[in-house]
Order: structure tokens, then C-alpha cells, then sequence
């Protein structure tokens, strides 16, 4: 045996348990063939507190809560607040001037799971559950009664189907809108349809007031507060429930700079959070052998898995590349191992992406930037990976929101009510003014 069949053999056998771990969650993501469940509709009942965390945000906040004034739901069941922290603009003069409440942050915060911390107590007192959102967002109008349905129906945690507001607009966020479509529909849907639990997805979720205080209030202490609270709920034996009639419609970065900003600031803030619970899932599955533990150990342990078939995948194909140049037919055998795998990859996730493009809702022809370079996209989350697996993200760093959107991605009746809203509120002020 040479030095090359060497290496490949041993990684075949240490990547033995990996492929078994894909295929389980090759199973799973099977499901999402299913249709997926729709909660019965019930008359309204909850009591929703709004929350919107939010730093700098002056151009986009009017609009989000616009189209939350707008909800077909009853206004005297659902208040809509906005806690601004570390702004140097005016966030909260737009936020109050579009009909929000106002929430100051009376302790220094650096994450929006630290202003959801310090918040939630001010804010929950009254309320049966908090629905959270980014200030970027744009809610559909329906959003409020979808939730509704589903608490009524005994949920305690619900995540809502999060779409784009600028799909069109260039590669970059037509990539972001496939890879958002990709979790709704492979994650969140599939996992929903085989009876295990959604993940929290960062915007466009509802929470009991009830399961909070039960799990001792909003206490993360990562950069993704979303996966970690998530996490939670699992322990806490509660598991996020899939709502994808409850739709958000989220900006996406059109800069690169700003997408690697994000993304280290996700995977490093995944990274953490295995690290801190995976050693309690295991402690906790071995005591009480829940398939639901299980499940959420595996889901943790999928950042380590995908370095280590990173690292796999190099340690295999590097000797057969180095070997291949010391013989006559080198550029051949590179060509069989290493291009055609990569062609067919790419053919298959640009195939993968037209199918996800026609998922409602529907796409249409605009994303065709995003499916030819959605390979692009994933393909620079392997340096990402690599980068936060030596040296993690801190620190949150802001990513500017323009406002701007593509029309054709996002209800027309929900802007034309929230602009209506928003002409009387300017109406009432006007007469008020006069008045004085």
C-alpha cells in the first residue's frame, strides 16, 4: 500500500460516523416532502407583546412598524414596542412617531439577547407571549393571527417563515433569499413534519410568557441568541413549533464585506453554543434517553462535523492531487476526482435552487442571479468556518439597512393598509397640531 491509498483509507474509516449522522439528517430533510401542517384557525384570543431590538435603524423602522399597525388582528390585543440601545440616530423619534412604544435600555447592552434580557421584564407583565423582530423587517399582514392559531393550538414557541424583502437586487441577497428558502423548507419544515423541533431562525418568532419565566427569563449569553434560546426550549422539554403562514419578509446584505461580518458573527456564536451544551445534552439524554436530546446533540455537534469532513476532504484529495503530477496521465486522474464531484455539485445545487425558487412563495424569474451563484455563497462559508474555528467573533458588529425592497417579493395590500395607517396617524397629528 502507497503513502495516497494510505491517507484515503484512513479517512474513509474516520468518516464512517460521519456519513451515518448524514444519513439521519438526510432522513429528516426527506420529510419536507410532506405537506406541511396548517394550524386550525381560532378566533383571537392572545395577547402579543411586539418587541423590536434595535441600533441605529432609523431607515427602516417606520416601515416595519407600519405593517405591524396594520395587522388583521385586533389593535387592543397586541402593543408594539421598540427598545432602542446604543443608537447615535434617531431610531427611537421614527419608531414613536409610527405608533411604537418606547422601552429604554437602563443598563449598558451589547447583544440583542442582552436588550431582550434586560427588556422582557418591563414588557411581558399583561401579555401572553412577545413575537420579535428585526427592525429591517416588513410583517405580512396576516402574521399576528397565524401565531394566534398556533398558540391557541398549544404552542409555547413558534418560528415563523422568514422570506426577503430584496431578492432582486443583486447575487448576494438573491443567494441569501435561496439559502433562507433552503432552511424553511429542508430545517424547519422537514423537522416540523417529522414531530422534532423547529430552531428559532433570529426574526419572526413568538414566545409564551409562561415558558420565559419558566426557564428563568431570557438569560443567552451568545452571539446567536436565536439557536441558543432555541436550545432552551428543547431542554426545558418545550419544542419550537413551525408557523409558515406567519410570514417576515427580512433585508438581506447586498455588500460581501458586510456578509462575512454576519456570517462569522453566526458561526462563531453557533460554535459557542455547542460548546456550551453539548456536554449537557449528552449528561441529559443519558439520564432520560429522549429521542428530542438526542436530536438536539446532533444538531450541536454539526459545526465539528462539518470541519472535520472539511479536513477529511483535503486530507483525501491533497496526496492524490500531489501524486497525479508525477504521472503521465496527472491532469486526468485530478480531472476524475477532484472537477467532475465539483461540476455535478454545482449542477445539482443550482438544480436544488430552482426547485427552491418556485417554493412558496414564489420567486419567478429575478432570483436567476441568485441560483447561478448561490454555489459561491456556500462555497465561502468554508473559509468562514475555518477563520471562526481558530479565532471566534466577539463582538456584534452593525449591518446598515437601506429600506430599499423589491415590490414584487412582498404583499402589495400590506403596503398600501400601512401606508393608509400611516397617512391618518399624519392626518391625526395635523389636526392636533391645529388644534393648538
Amino acid at each position: 500500500m502507497n503513502w495516497v491509498d494510505f491517507f484515503v483509507d484512513a479517512a474513509m474509516v474516520i468518516g464512517i460516523p460521519l456519513t451515518v449522522m448524514g444519513f439521519y439528517f438526510l432522513i429528516v430533510a426527506l420529510f419536507s416532502l410532506k405537506k406541511e401542517v396548517r394550524y386550525k384557525a381560532s378566533a383571537p384570543e392572545k395577547k402579543f407583546a411586539v418587541v423590536i431590538a434595535a441600533r441605529n435603524e432609523a431607515a427602516v423602522i417606520g416601515k416595519l412598524v407600519d405593517s405591524l399597525c396594520s395587522q388583521k388582528y385586533p389593535k387592543e390585543l397586541y402593543k408594539i414596542f421598540v427598545v432602542p440601545n446604543n443608537c447615535t440616530d434617531n431610531t427611537e423619534e421614527v419608531a414613536r412617531r409610527h405608533g411604537a412604544e418606547i422601552v429604554h435600555c437602563t443598563v449598558p447592552v451589547k447583544t440583542k439577547g442582552e436588550v431582550l434580557h434586560h427588556a422582557l421584564p418591563k414588557i411581558m407583565n399583561g401579555f401572553d407571549a412577545i413575537c420579535v423582530f428585526d427592525a429591517d423587517n416588513i410583517v405580512d399582514e396576516n402574521f399576528l393571527a397565524e401565531m394566534n392559531n398556533a398558540f391557541c393550538a398549544g404552542a409555547k414557541c413558534a418560528q415563523g417563515y422568514r422570506d426577503s424583502k430584496n431578492p432582486y437586487t443583486n447575487w448576494l441577497s438573491g443567494s441569501y433569499t435561496l439559502y433562507y428558502k433552503m432552511i424553511n423548507f429542508i430545517q424547519n419544515r422537514a423537522r416540523s413534519n417529522a414531530k422534532l423541533s423547529a430552531l428559532i431562525n433570529g426574526t419572526g418568532f413568538a414566545v409564551s410568557c409562561d415558558l420565559i419565566n419558566q426557564i428563568g427569563g431570557w438569560n443567552t449569553k451568545t452571539l446567536v441568541e436565536d439557536l441558543e434560546f432555541s436550545v432552551h426550549c428543547i431542554l426545558a422539554g418545550e419544542k419550537v413549533h413551525w408557523v409558515p403562514a406567519a410570514l417576515t419578509y427580512d433585508e438581506h446584505p447586498v455588500k460581501f464585506g458586510q456578509s462575512v461580518t454576519q456570517r462569522k458573527r453566526w458561526t462563531s456564536g453557533t460554535l459557542h453554543v455547542s460548546a456550551l451544551y453539548i456536554p449537557k445534552f449528552f449528561k441529559a439524554f443519558r439520564k432520560q434517553k429522549k429521542f428530542a436530546f438526542l436530536d438536539a446533540l446532533l444538531v450541536l455537534c454539526l459545526p465539528y462535523v462539518q470541519l472535520l469532513s472539511m479536513f477529511l476532504a483535503v486530507v483525501t484529495a491533497l496526496p492524490v492531487i500531489i501524486d497525479s503530477f508525477t504521472k503521465p496521465d496527472g491532469f486526468q486522474k485530478i480531472l476524475e476526482f477532484v472537477g467532475i464531484p465539483l461540476a455535478f455539485s454545482y449542477a445539482g445545487l443550482s438544480f436544488g435552487c430552482v426547485i427552491l425558487s418556485f417554493i412558496k412563495p414564489r420567486m419567478a424569474i429575478g432570483i436567476t442571479k441568485g441560483v447561478l451563484s448561490f454555489w459561491i455563497f456556500m462555497a465561502t462559508w468554508i473559509p468562514i468556518q475555518i477563520f471562526c474555528a481558530i479565532k471566534r467573533t466577539t463582538t456584534w458588529k452593525q449591518i446598515d439597512h437601506t429600506g430599499n425592497e423589491n415590490s414584487r417579493s412582498v404583499n402589495k395590500k400590506q403596503y398600501k393598509a400601512a401606508k393608509q395607517s400611516q397617512e391618518q396617524r399624519r392626518s391625526r397629528k395635523i389636526a392636533s397640531v391645529r388644534v393648538d
